[in-house]
């Protein structure tokens, strides 16, 4: 139970406004975080960034 709370933790609006707001782009905010940078991990960080309606409006995206 503990790992769970730990998760949701990871992924609270407290914790993840400060980040966003700093953050760069998606690979940057999942560093920050001490997250592996890889593809389900990001659509699981988005889909939570999502829910708390943080702006990433501002992250730059990449080259083609």
């Amino acid at each position: 139970m503990r790992k769970t709370a730990e998760r949701s933790d990871a992924y609270s609006k407290e914790r993840l406004t400060p980040q966003v707001a700093e953050a760069r782009n998606w690979v940057d905010l999942m560093r920050r975080l001490g997250l592996e940078p890889s593809g389900g991990q990001r659509r699981v960080l988005q889909a939570h960034v999502t829910r708390h309606a943080l702006d990433t409006s501002r992250f730059t995206k990449r080259s083609p």
